[in-house]
């Protein structure tokens, strides 16, 4: 099964998507998420735009509140399906496809550069998200074409560390503030958590998940997992496996999670063709986001507080469309250089 966030939703709902790269082509913020396996920005520097491309194989870079490409990153980029910076401001890219030359791996990019600066692919298998431990700097790769979780220290390419205990068709990471890592599972709908700096499984949180598609921690600790199956977000204390809450009010197809900086909950609705947003700690929608909304599959907030959403459904325009803290009017839409945006992350 060739893996995509977009791709695997629009199979399940019997939609058509584009195809990417010669086939059928998700995403992955942040703690948040369109990310989880991006961080948030910082909200004190203005950064750029960055948009995996899945339809064109590209990344594309918009510096702040434009909507032309500043610069087009193709180098080594093949069916792009997850961003993530790390400290350094270095960008790696997933790239899924495992039937075309030059796919199947990690390219990693120098600040502001478009060449390869190196290549990982040492047990890389249609890597579907990142997440880096802050501790350490390591990348965790999700792939989900061989079921496991690899590991690399900072800056190389060898693999050092393997997870394979509970993954089944990995498609979100997370780690929390002791550096536990959260793996969600979409065939065997489950998240499994391993110990610190290791591969030996803590726990498995089974209650409430169906078909997990992307994971959020908050500020508490509290985990988020979108459940495309059952059209809910399921709620779970620190360290326990059963249910706090269930959020299903608006949500349709959950495919991002993310949070802004007064910890309200925003979840893209691939199906419902909307974002709807969800005061701490509440289940009731406080607002809903529909404007320029269709086939959402990435969310990211960038430095102004701005949302930043990527719509990745044809045969509508794919774009990515920008709202202003706390409201739900359009402030942007970006159409130029973007060709189905599975991922967005912000950096230098």
């Amino acid at each position: 099964m060739k893996f995509s966030r977009v791709g695997t939703l629009a199979t399940l709902a019997g939609l058509v998507l584009q195809a990417c790269s010669g086939g059928a082509s998700p995403l992955a913020p942040g703690t948040p998420a369109a990310s989880l396996n991006r961080p948030m920005s910082s909200p004190a520097i203005a950064k750029n735009l960055y948009v995996s491309n899945q339809v064109n194989d590209s990344v594309t870079v918009y510096a702040p509140g434009t909507s032309s490409p500043l610069r087009t990153i193709t180098q080594g980029v093949v069916d792009p399906l997850a961003l993530i910076f790390d400290a350094a401001g270095n960008l790696y890219v997933g790239n899924g496809s495992p039937t075309v030359t030059g796919g199947n791996n990690v390219t990693v990019y120098a600040p502001g550069s478009t060449s390869v600066l190196r290549t990982i692919s040492d047990g890389v298998a249609e890597p579907a998200a990142f997440a880096i431990r802050a501790t350490s700097g390591e990348l965790y790769v999700a792939n989900f074409g061989n079921n496991t979780v690899t590991a690399y220290r900072s800056g190389k390419t060898k693999l050092f560390r393997t997870l394979t205990a509970g993954v089944n068709e990995p498609d979100a990471l997370a780690f929390d503030t002791s550096g536990h890592c959260y793996v969600s599972n979409f065939s065997s709908s489950t998240v499994t958590v391993y110990k610190s700096g290791s591969s030996t499984l803590l726990r498995t949180i089974s209650q409430g998940i169906y078909e997990p598609f992307t994971l959020a921690l908050d500020n508490s600790g509290n985990l988020y997992v979108a459940n495309y199956g059952n059209n809910d977000v399921t709620v779970y204390a620190p360290g326990t496996t059963a249910v706090l809450r269930t959020i299903s009010q608006g949500i349709n197809g959950p495919s991002a999670l993310t949070f802004d900086g007064s910890g309200n909950l925003y979840v893209a609705n691939l199906m419902g063709t909307t974002v709807t947003v969800y005061a701490p700690g509440e289940t009731s929608v406080l607002r809903t986001i529909s404007k320029g909304i269709h086939g959402p599959a990435a969310l990211a907030f960038g430095s102004n507080g701005y949302l930043n959403v990527g719509n990745a459904s044809t045969p509508l325009p794919t774009s990515v469309t920008e709202y202003p803290p706390e409201k739900t009017k359009l402030a942007r839409k970006i159409t130029k250089g973007i060709s189905g945006p599975d991922s967005l992350a912000f950096g230098p």
